[in-house]
């Protein structure tokens, strides 16, 4: 049954989970009006999709993180600290199927949101982790792997950051010492909507789209601008998790 969404746009709290935030009005004021492109600081992990090319030149998901869990706040503080944009389409329908539970196990019995939040916090969190840690102090010397090899990224990629990232693309976190909050409320899990990632390479232009309903459908383009011509590639896969 289709149900219509709010006007949101992704972020999170300092105990890394993600969370919906209601856009102002004031940022829906543009020529285009509520139907505009909204910047958006981060993105569900189900709902998301990227050029391939893209994808992996910006280091594809941490293979150090396990099962579940972070790697979509991870990847959303990557493409925009490392010169990606991402965007929410207000007017898109995109459908997710959840199951009633997970029909996998975690290696160990470990709590794998727990272990790959701290990868990314040591990786793209910069002195800020700080704040997760006010929140989870007991974690401050738990276990969380090698990650030389995704700090090198970030290097390579001459990324910006965590200070830019919140300066520039979440003003609306708060800073207030151990008791940290956010000024938009929390939502529930909309329905109605796809992401956009892109960037400017040269001269062109690269977009990614997903939309879904009952399957998900893949469509990845590279859109003409400066006079070069582009290519279209469309794939579909079911759309479960």
């Amino acid at each position: 049954m289709y149900s219509s969404s709010p006007i949101v746009c992704g972020g999170f709290n300092w105990d890394l989970h993600f969370k919906w935030d209601l856009v102002p009005f004031s940022k829906l004021g543009g020529p285009e009006g509520a139907i505009a492109p909204i910047k958006s600081p981060a993105m569900a992990g189900g709902l998301f999709a990227m050029n391939r090319h893209y994808f992996n030149e910006l280091g594809q998901y941490d293979s150090g993180m396990d099962i579940w869990g972070g790697e979509n706040l991870e990847i959303s503080f990557r493409i925009w600290m490392c010169g990606g944009k991402l965007f929410i389409i207000p007017c898109s329908r995109v459908g997710h199927i959840f199951r009633k539970r997970r029909p996998y196990g975690s290696p160990e019995g470990q709590d794998t949101m727990t272990h790959n939040s701290l990868r990314m916090a040591h990786v793209w969190l910069d002195e800020y982790k700080e704040q997760y840690f006010s929140l989870r102090p007991e974690l401050k010397l738990k276990s969380y792997g090698n990650i030389s090899e995704r700090v090198e990224l970030r290097k390579k990629l001459g990324c910006k950051s965590f200070k830019w990232y919140l300066d520039n693309i979440y003003p609306e976190m708060q800073l207030s010492g151990p008791n940290l909050q956010m000024v938009n409320s929390t939502l529930i899990f909309p329905r109605t909507f796809y992401f956009l990632v892109f960037r400017v390479w040269d001269t062109l232009l690269w977009v990614s789209l997903v939309r879904s309903f009952s399957r998900a459908v893949f469509l990845q383009k590279e859109v003409s601008v400066g006079g070069k011509e582009g290519t279209e590639i469309l794939g579909k896969r079911n759309s479960q998790r």
